[in-house]
């Protein structure tokens, strides 16, 4: 976004040179992974990979579909394998930003399940509930939160006052 040409095709031609970089080294893993396939430390370096090449604003369209649904596999196996909170959040996530938003809410289920007292359940119930329109949901988790026999962080209780005030 500058007037100058030159300053735009150098800024173009060295977006070119990372994403080709990019490219390559997935590439790489792609076909490392083939032959690997039961190397855990490999499975984590290549999904934080395609995380930061996905989330880095680089690639967009087709491209930006084709290296989602790839981590998004790359996420399932590591929840298979290692079971971990943070693998479920970043899937959550994920599903958010492509909306397949009856997938976030079955995991979110299952993070429930697993990880009952997580308070980031409730941020992503809240969000879910905002991105379905679901006025209801979000009444029933707003009166949830009045519930004295938990605890809830002040994160919560003023993303509660926020949606109060919206009412």
């Amino acid at each position: 976004m500058n007037e100058d040409v030159e300053v735009v095709h150098y800024a173009t031609t060295a977006m070119m040179e990372l994403s080709k970089e990019y490219e390559f080294k997935l590439q790489k893993f792609a076909e490392t992974y083939a032959n690997e396939t039961d190397n855990d430390e490999l499975l984590i370096e290549y999904r934080n990979y395609i995380e930061q090449y996905v989330y880095s604003g680089m690639i967009e369209g087709q491209m930006l579909e084709l290296h989602t649904n790839t981590y998004k596999q790359l996420l399932l196996e590591c929840i298979k394998r290692f079971d971990t909170k943070q693998d479920y959040y970043s899937l959550i996530n994920c599903l958010f930003e492509s909306g397949e938003l009856a997938l976030v809410r079955s995991y979110i289920s299952k993070i429930e399940e697993k990880w009952p007292d997580d308070e980031k359940i409730w941020l992503s119930k809240f969000r879910l509930a905002y991105e379905t329109h679901d006025t209801d949901e979000m009444r029933s988790l707003i009166n949830e939160t009045k519930d004295d026999d938990k605890f809830f962080s002040k994160d919560i209780r003023n993303l509660v006052e926020f949606w109060k005030k919206k009412r």
